[in-house]
């Protein structure tokens, strides 16, 4: 009887240190930014497998659900089971949401037609512009404080497909665009043959800006966001994007 005992007693603790063990699954909406993240991509694209390794650091798990920017913003704000979305700029960050630490820094800046490139030092410089942004994108406080003064005139556009479409086509001066983004549409969209010759990122960054991961404000996503800010911090992030990105 005591054999047996001893049996049940290892039985149960052994059931318990599994239960404790069990991984979490997060569910996050994302948007097909390519070269960054996208459903088509190996991995779900290089930002996705980041995040995804940082989670398997503390056994956990991550499904992505890929939609158009604005849908992936709404379904996380309206699905209770979906942790967040990815990856969002700071001034993307809803109420009712929080900003993980940055998993990286992308550059932003211009797209220029090869024919009438811009100089500019300051924001002020780009008075008189006209250009084009993502409709459904936040920019940085600054650059939304020039689009508000009136100072510039402003295209909204869908994607960034479209915006550099549209310096091409000669309907803006400038777009604001990534240029790993912008790299990669005119490699790969057949829509923009013939428009690499037309268009270039102009040389000066507007801003580096971080990409975090937009998580729900709940106890749970906080003890993730702990986690997922440990393994970070311990990965080779600048090494693992530029590997895949060039």
């Amino acid at each position: 009887m005591i054999g047996f005992n001893r049996f049940i007693a290892t039985c149960s603790t052994a059931l318990l240190l599994g239960t404790s063990a069990i991984a979490a699954e997060y569910k996050i909406t994302s948007l097909n930014w390519e070269p960054y993240v996208g459903e088509n991509l190996s991995e779900g694209g290089v930002l996705v497998d980041v995040l995804r390794q940082a989670l398997a650091q503390a056994g956990d798990t991550l499904s992505v659900d890929y939609l158009p920017w604005a849908r992936a913003v709404s379904k996380a704000k309206g699905d209770q089971a979906i942790s967040g979305y990815y990856p969002a700029w700071p001034s993307d960050i809803a109420e009712g949401f929080f900003a993980s630490s940055i998993v990286y820094k992308s550059p932003l800046g211009f797209v220029q037609r090869t024919d009438s490139p811009i100089t500019w030092n300051a924001l002020e410089d780009l008075k008189g512009k006209s250009i084009v942004v993502v409709k459904s994108y936040g920019y940085p406080p600054e650059f939304e404080a020039l689009m508000e003064s009136g100072d510039v005139t402003i295209h909204g556009t869908s994607d960034d497909a479209m915006v550099v479409k549209m310096v091409a086509g000669g309907r803006a001066d400038i777009g604001v665009v990534d240029p790993f983004v912008m790299a990669n549409s005119l490699a790969t969209d057949a829509s923009m043959t013939g428009l690499s010759d037309k268009v270039e990122y102009n040389t000066r960054h507007l801003v580096e800006y971080p990409l975090v991961l937009a998580l729900r404000d709940t106890a749970e996503n906080r003890a993730m966001a702990a986690k997922l800010e440990e393994s970070l911090a311990n990965m080779p992030i600048e090494q693992i994007v530029s590997d895949a990105l060039n």
